[in-house]
This record gives structure tokens, sequence and C-alpha cells, in this order.
């Protein structure tokens, strides 16, 4: 998905920039049923298209989405499966928000243990984004950013892992 949305900002052909920009919605769709957690990336990447002022093809992106998500969605009906994917999400969610767990399981058995690493990175990313002169570069800065940010939330849920992590 990242890899067709930069290709999209390569190029200046419309067409061939709205066929990169679908095919990053459609990976990002099926992302979202290898793991959950890859929700945010259409996030990220609408937040780039309006800071890259490319609002104006997100609704073609956002159908194409959409789509993919109610096609998968009728596949794991059809196939019966639409119960354990129903109570994964459900469960996951229903699990609730803890900062307890956070600072017991995330905070101490990761970011104390080698996950403080990241925090300079997250900073010296930021650092970086401002003296960046290359869009394309900069691009990549912002969505890294975003996804490390986003994911520092979602570990937030109560039986969360550092697993998260690895998904950036």
């Amino acid at each position: 998905a990242f890899y067709f949305f930069l290709s999209s900002e390569k190029t200046d052909k419309p067409a061939i920039r709205r066929n990169y920009l679908l095919w990053a919605a459609l990976f990002a769709a099926l992302a979202v049923f290898a793991k959950q957690t890859a929700i945010v990336l259409p996030l990220l990447f609408a937040a780039a298209l309006y800071w890259r002022k490319r609002g104006r093809e997100l609704p073609l992106a956002v159908a194409l989405y959409l789509l993919v998500i109610a096609g998968g969605l009728l596949c794991l009906y059809i196939a019966g499966e639409w119960s354990y994917f129903f109570a994964n999400i459900i469960g996951g969610v229903s699990n609730g928000f803890r900062f307890s767990w956070f600072r017991s399981v995330i905070f101490e058995d990761f970011y104390l243990e080698f996950g403080l690493l990241l925090v300079p990175v997250f900073f010296f990313l930021l650092w970086k984004m401002k003296q960046e002169q290359n869009g394309l570069l900069q691009l990549i800065m912002v969505l890294v950013t975003g996804l490390f940010l986003l994911e520092n939330i979602l570990v937030l849920k109560h039986g969360s892992n550092i697993g998260y992590f690895t998904e950036w």
C-alpha cells in the first residue's frame, strides 16, 4: 500500500497517479483482513493527500477502499467465517483502553527494554522532516511518524502487544 501511495507522488501524469492511488486503496483495504490495525492506513493516506493538496483525488480511493472492505466482509459472511472475524474485532475493542496495561506491559516490557530507542528516532524524524526539501522524503517521514503515533494510541487497548510496532 505504501509503495503504490508513494509511487502516486512520483508521477505527474493524472491517469497514472490515479491508478497508483487506487492500487494503494486496494492494498490498504486488503491489509485490514491481515491485521485490523491496518485501519490506520487510509487515515494516513487521507491526511497526506490533504497535506499535499490532493484532496480532490480522495473520493474515488475511498469508494474503492470501502467496496473492497464490503466485498471482503461479504466473502467472510458467505464462507461462514463472519463470526470469528466479528468476535476478534468486537472482542478486542471490548477489552477497553487501559493505561495500567500500557504501563505494565508495553512501557515496562517494551519501551524500557529497547523501545526507548524509538523515542529519539521519532524526534530525529520530526527534526529531519522540518529540514528536508525533497517532498517525497518529507512525505515518507510524515507517514512513518503518523503511523508511529497512531500505533501508540492503539496499543493502549488492553491485551495489545508490542507486535503493533512491528507493523510500521
